[in-house]
């Protein structure tokens, strides 16, 4: 009869005699440990995913307001363009009221020569590689009800011997939608006043207009006052 001697051997425990084969208890550690390895790897690269994700959203977002910011400047530009262009031209402006005839452009500012300050006129902005189209427009102009257009300027007439009758549009109001005031009861004795439109165009074609609604009092000092600011779109 043979007799089988089992010596315990700490950090292994394995038998010694007999036929049995030892059992490596490092290697049943590896084989528990290689499944928690691929779950933290597998949380790992969701979270990563995740974490991508995001930060694209966010970049996305801080592009979109990034660009948007460019656009409002590069059309606030214009804005003041357009009244540079109005004050350096306060004397030789042509104060005659207008007639709207169906086109914008019959209402386009303009000068005693007759020359246009400006109308869809590209301008170059410095430090600036968008697009800004400015227009300027004469508010002195009698406007016919039956071809209302919202692209018209408020009408803000130098004397008060316009013909049609007063009125506002339903819906609008002198606070709230001063572009859209087509009609209005009161005159301005000693002011001329216009609207500028100054719209700026990305590379990616996306646009912002602003607009601005500006006299030129006449008197001593003569001055130039705002009326209103706003962003079309």
């Amino acid at each position: 009869m043979s007799v089988h001697n089992v010596y315990p051997v700490f950090g292994a425990g394995f038998e010694i005699g007999g036929d049995k084969k030892p059992v490596n208890m490092e290697n049943k550690k590896k084989g528990f440990a290689l499944p928690l390895v691929l779950t933290i790897m597998l949380a790992l690269s969701t979270l990563a995913v995740v974490m991508m994700e995001l930060a694209t959203d966010r970049f996305s977002i801080y592009s979109i307001a990034s660009e948007r910011e460019r656009l409002y400047n590069a059309a606030q530009s214009g804005i003041e363009w357009g009244k540079a262009q109005l004050w350096e031209s306060r004397n030789s402006l042509n104060s005659e009221q207008k007639s709207y005839t169906g086109e914008l452009s019959s209402l386009a500012a303009t000068k005693t020569s007759g020359d246009m300050l400006a109308f869809n006129l590209s301008v170059s902005i410095p430090s600036s590689d968008m697009t800004v189209e400015v227009t300027i427009l004469d508010c002195n102009y009698n406007p016919d009800s039956a071809v209302y257009s919202r692209d018209l300027p408020p009408v803000r007439v130098i004397s008060g011997d316009i013909s049609t009758s007063s009125s506002t549009p339903d819906g609008t109001s002198a606070v709230t939608s001063p572009d859209e005031l087509t009609f209005l009861s009161s005159s301005l004795e000693g002011e001329h006043a216009f609207l500028i439109r100054s719209k700026a165009i990305g590379k990616d074609e996306k646009e912002l207009m602003v607009e601005s609604m500006v006299a030129i009092r006449y008197g001593e000092p003569m001055r130039m006052h705002v009326f209103y600011w706003q962003i079309k779109n």
